[in-house]
């Protein structure tokens, strides 16, 4: 039997609310499994961001102009999280940006084993009742440690792949309740090393964007 694993986390969202007291969550309880194997899956990496971040994840805010805040733990009070405690999600949120700017933050994910026909399921939303559209993307890059997400808020670095868009065209297709994605890993040359990474990002975001 080939070796699995599956990953855990959780994570929150919210794009260009804006009032900016309420801060906004995108929430994520994942899991990664080997294709063609038996449904049995070992546990890999498990995380809750019951405290921060941890110091394996990455966050780089590449927004232009950057603005007061990053990725940040949420109070729980907007709404609860998915599992767990009511603030165990991670967020970020309109004011990744100032005025109408460009939202492009990143949480990279640690590297690990990437292998095409795995699956990553995690959990997102905005929210309730949210008028403004959130946007994210998850991207793979297969080269090992690397974290280059290249210098302005439009470049990806080395994460070239994009496995998902939640809301490409600002239709307002994001959830605001939680809802599961599966993101199917393609787009790999064989059984690599590499990273996966959430993108936080909105054109013509921000406190005063649309």
């Amino acid at each position: 039997m080939k070796a699995k694993y599956s990953l855990t986390l959780v994570l929150g969202l919210l794009a260009t609310f804006a009032i900016a007291s309420f801060p906004g969550f995108f929430d994520t309880n994942a899991q990664t499994t080997e294709s063609g194997d038996s449904p049995s899956v070992c546990t890999a990496y498990t995380e809750n961001f019951d405290t921060s971040p941890p110091p394996t994840w990455i966050i780089n805010n590449r927004s232009n102009p950057v603005g007061t805040t990053t990725w940040f733990l949420p109070t729980g009070t907007v709404f609860p999280a998915q599992a767990g405690a009511a603030n165990s999600f991670v967020g970020a949120n309109f004011n990744s940006t100032t005025g109408a700017g460009t939202i492009s933050n990143w949480l990279i994910l640690p590297e690990q084993a990437l292998k095409n026909g795995d699956t990553f399921k995690f959990w997102s939303r905005s929210p309730t009742g949210n008028i403004y559209p959130d946007r994210v993307q998850v991207r793979m890059s297969t080269s090992g440690a690397s974290v280059d997400v290249g210098t302005s808020e439009t470049s990806v670095g080395v994460f070239t792949t994009l496995l998902l868009d939640t809301d490409p065209t600002y239709s307002g297709t994001h959830p605001d309740v939680w809802t599961e994605f599966t993101v199917t890993i393609t787009g790999a040359p064989a059984e690599v090393q590499g990273r996966l990474a959430f993108r936080y990002f909105v054109e013509n975001g921000g406190p005063i964007g649309d």
